[in-house]
């Protein structure tokens, strides 16, 4: 579960990112 976290963050950011640059 803990050596998952990071990954899940991660992705988590990556999204907010991608969805971020795509409204904008």
């Amino acid at each position: 579960m803990i050596a998952t976290l990071p990954v899940f963050l991660q992705i988590l950011s990556g999204t907010t990112l991608f969805i971020g640059s795509t409204v904008a």
